[in-house]
């Protein structure tokens, strides 16, 4: 049975060649429409359906976050409803105030959407799509900018899992650039995790950048909970010529190869990602970067326990256009 159209969509039309697809103009037109369309409206679902179709031929895929959530308080497909309600309401709260931070913005109206799933306490996050904005703003902007938050927080939980520092320093680094709000937000999303006794393992599904398993233990939430408290840190600057020995999209992480001195892993924010990925792809090739350095130390003394590391510049020690020629 097809579904009835509102009267608004009944035109007529001269035979001839037919317009060129735009899928912008199609979504403003029918976000336009859907303002008007009553809530009771029948063909509704069928109109939301062809708004996700717009948006993914504009934007691509939505990435996700697929999340199961284990441990003592869940018992076979159920789990305590306040500690549900408290951890989603922490993730939602993550997102916003980390993609506030990363993208620099002052204030944003949340676009996230959290799907239930089924066999199991399974969640889904995913930013929604808004309604086309006017030309004068990015459309690209406003319809993925939670996205930013989102893979920025899986970034954070993979370097909280997979961190072999025992001082802490690796997730203070890793969390260093963001607002103090940033930083409050994640200590009470890991504090959620952890009141739950929740074991959270899932996927990352990137369509830019494919999918990664994601797992958020006790002891990663711990390490989280504390980064994001810890007052017994010093942050510094420094410059160094070294090599790129390795790097992970997921963990958004640089193994950098100083000329003098050990190696270390740095934690890369998401604008300098691609051009890491791209200097990475040639071997051995001499790089000036610059890092932002945190050091911790033993509560109540200046003795320093570790160091993390921030990549805040890097280019190539030897400026060579033809290297970027290559990658454009």
């Amino acid at each position: 049975m097809t579904e009835s159209l509102p009267p608004v969509l009944f035109r007529r039309s001269r035979v001839g060649t037919p317009r060129p697809v735009d899928p912008r103009a199609d979504l403003e037109t029918l976000d336009q429409l859907l303002r008007t369309v009553p809530a009771d409206y029948p063909g509704l679902p069928g109109l939301h359906r062809r708004r996700q179709e717009l948006v993914t031929a504009l934007y691509g895929r939505t990435p996700e976050l697929d999340l199961h959530l284990s441990g003592a308080a869940v018992r076979g497909h159920a789990t305590d409803a306040a500690l549900l309600a408290r951890f989603i309401g922490a993730a939602a709260a993550v997102v916003k105030e980390v993609t506030k931070s990363v993208q620099g913005l002052k204030r944003l109206a949340s676009h996230l959407q959290v799907i239930p799933g089924t066999g199991s306490v399974r969640l889904t996050f995913a930013p929604d799509a808004p309604e086309a904005p006017p030309e004068s703003i990015s459309h690209e902007r406003l319809a993925r900018v939670e996205t930013a938050g989102l893979r920025r927080l899986v970034a954070l939980i993979q370097v909280a899992e997979s961190t072999s520092d025992m001082t802490g320093a690796e997730v203070a680094a890793a969390l260093q650039d963001l607002s103090v709000p940033a930083r409050r937000a994640v200590g009470t999303f890991a504090a959620a995790a952890l009141r739950g006794e929740y074991e959270v393992d899932g996927v990352w599904h990137d369509p830019r950048r494919g999918s990664t398993p994601v797992r958020l233990s006790r002891a990663a939430a711990l390490r989280l909970t504390n980064a994001s408290k810890s007052k017994a840190q010093e942050v510094t600057t420094t410059r160094l010529e070294g090599t790129i020995d390795g790097w992970t999209w997921s963990s958004s992480t640089v193994w950098f190869v100083p000329v003098a001195g050990r190696g270390f892993r740095a934690t890369v924010p998401d604008q300098l990602a691609e051009r890491v990925a791209q200097l990475g792809g040639h071997r051995d090739l001499p790089v000036v970067a610059a890092f932002t350095v945190v050091t911790t130390f033993a509560e109540g003394t200046n003795r320093p326990m570790g160091r993390g590391y921030s990549l805040d510049s890097i280019a190539p020690l030897q400026p060579d256009s033809t290297l970027w020629q290559e990658n454009e």
